[in-house]
């Protein structure tokens, strides 16, 4: 008798073979996945929509584990049952979800194809100007009125034509056209315009603020007393080479960054990576024509630190010599600069590179304290201005 009772129970079907469909927040792809462990009967259908989305992004069947983690999968379009994949009922609402699906996959297409269309102007095809292009634009034109508002020493009469050539070739960009090495061109050219915009602010500086620079250099002494001073002192010496050798590194570490993004295989968009950089970068140069400081290796005198003849340091010294507008800019671009590389890295999922180059973010604003080469608060407005750079790409 408990025999019969216990067979005349109603047994849970076996969990159903799905297909999910995911609408990704990049580029508006739709990526097709299956997960052969979503159990709808226990979760509903909406419950079981998630729950596939989530199954599919943990294990990324059939595509490759970086591939599907870098969609974070924002909208499920649908989820169907299908019947010839294996044993189980359809989905109640596979039918209708499947409509919508449709209706979504229709939209996104006509979206793609809007931003896809080539305008022709005299024969010649032109696509929109990118987000980082403007960027740089408005900067460009912003350094001749910063001089003239901010009424800045006497600038060699160049300076203006440059700036504003330079603003010229960012806005015509666009009509290079969408060949592949158009497109290769304008992928890094914004590389181009962040070390023009550090360079074409040197004519431009503004008078010294000898006031904000003693501010700068006395909230450092509240902020750090003599730890500075007692790490130069008693630290080895191959942690001391080792993080002036990182702060070499804020040279290469943003070109790196978008390599790695365009070798890593992943749908990547150049143009939100430029413009978490620019933006984040160029507010640091753009206070030059008002005010500037020395960096605080100047201001302070027999530093430690230069007591230990570090070989890395004297390289790091003639290089700014060579290549440095021989101003502090507040905040660091170095570190602003960096901090938004890593972050965009770090926000493509790919957990160990991203890891690797907040790692390398983190020594580099080290070391441009320890150095000397920026204030602390250059530093942490640096950083901030970092994350601010990657909001806005993100959000544009």
């Amino acid at each position: 008798m408990p025999s019969v009772r216990a067979s005349a129970r109603p047994t849970a079907p076996p969990p159903l073979p799905i297909w999910c469909e995911i609408a990704t927040t990049r580029r508006d792809e739709l990526v097709m996945g299956a997960s052969r462990t979503c159990s709808l009967y226990r979760r509903g259908a909406e419950g079981g929509r998630r729950a596939c989305c989530q199954a599919e992004r943990r294990k990324t069947q059939p595509f490759p584990r970086s591939r599907i983690r870098l969609y974070r999968c924002s909208l499920v379009l649908t989820i169907a049952a299908d019947p010839s994949k294996g044993r189980g009922r359809p989905c109640r609402s596979g039918l209708r979800l499947a409509a919508i699906a449709v209706a979504l996959r229709d939209r996104v297409d006509r979206g793609r194809s809007r931003r896809a269309a080539k305008t022709t102007v005299n024969g010649t095809r032109m696509s929109q100007m990118r987000t980082a292009e403007v960027v740089a634009l408005v900067y460009f034109v912003y350094l001749p009125l910063a001089a003239r508002l901010a009424r800045t020493r006497r600038r060699p009469g160049w300076a203006d034509a440059a700036s504003l050539g330079i603003a010229a070739v960012s806005a015509s960009l666009q009509w290079l056209g969408t060949e592949r090495v158009a497109t290769l061109v304008r992928d890094w050219a914004p590389g181009a315009f962040l070390l023009l915009a550090y360079w074409m602010s040197a004519p431009y500086k503004g008078a010294a603020s000898p006031a904000f620079e003693r501010w700068l250099l006395n909230l450092d002494r509240r902020l750090l007393g003599r730890a500075l001073d007692g790490f130069a002192t008693r630290a080895p010496r191959l942690l001391l080479e080792a993080l002036e050798l990182a702060y070499i590194t804020c040279y290469p570490f943003v070109p790196a960054g978008l390599l790695w993004l365009l070798l890593s295989g992943d749908p990547v968009d150049p143009n939100r990576f430029w413009t978490a950089v620019l933006i984040a970068s160029l507010p640091c140069y753009g206070l030059l024509p008002w005010f500037h400081t020395a960096p605080p290796r100047a201001v302070e005198p027999d530093l430690p630190i230069e007591r230990r003849g570090l070989v890395v340091r004297r390289f790091n010294f003639r290089l700014l010599d060579r290549t440095s507008v021989h101003a502090n800019t507040f905040p660091s671009g170095h570190v602003a600069s960096t901090t938004a590389v890593a972050l965009m890295v770090a926000s493509a999922a790919h957990p160990v590179a991203g890891a690797a180059f907040v790692v390398g973010a983190a020594a580099i604003a080290v070391a441009t304290v320890t150095g000397r080469y920026h204030f602390a608060a250059d530093v942490v407005l640096g950083a901030l201005l970092g994350f601010v750079g990657v909001l806005a790409a993100h959000s544009l």
